[in-house]
């Protein structure tokens, strides 16, 4: 086997898996970071849903079904009540059509979220973990594959 054919067998698709690997790991990683840091200094207010619209956004096969859900509540550093429209793609909050009450998250220095986007973390950072680490043992075999080859 040639250096060319072993770039191409072996080389390019290790690489790529690695690569894959890699950033889904470092994906997971910035999630669970993000998941801790706001389960640290999040603030948990109770708002209440007075709107709900649903909409497909984008084109072709890269189709995404979007909701924009608007939250009135009273933030934790003001007294007064004000109005959100979150827009989401969380898979269940369709149930915001009928349920009014919500329970918002508020990071230190950011826009409310909704319980599934903070949900939506943690699935992040496990998935991304093991399809990372998946990735990361393909590119291994890819490798121990090559050198104890049978010719």
């Amino acid at each position: 086997m040639d250096f060319s054919d072993m770039l191409h067998e072996v080389i390019f698709p290790a690489l790529v898996y690695f690569v894959l690997g890699a950033a889904g790991i470092i994906g997971a990683v910035i999630s669970r970071k993000a998941k801790k840091e706001l389960k640290q200094t999040a603030v948990y207010v109770s708002g209440k849903v007075i709107g709900y619209k649903s909409y497909r956004n984008g084109y072709g096969r890269f189709v995404e079904r979007k909701r924009d859900i608007t939250v009135v509540c009273v933030p934790p550093d003001s007294a007064e009540k004000v109005r959100y429209i979150i827009t989401t793609s969380g898979h269940f909050t369709f149930k915001y059509r009928w349920v009014k009450n919500v329970r918002l998250t508020y990071p230190q220095n950011g826009a409310p979220l909704l319980p599934e986007d903070v949900g939506q973390l943690s699935f992040n950072g496990i998935a991304g973990l093991i399809a990372g680490g998946v990735l990361m043992l393909t590119a291994l075999a890819y490798v121990i594959c090559y050198v104890f080859r049978v010719e």
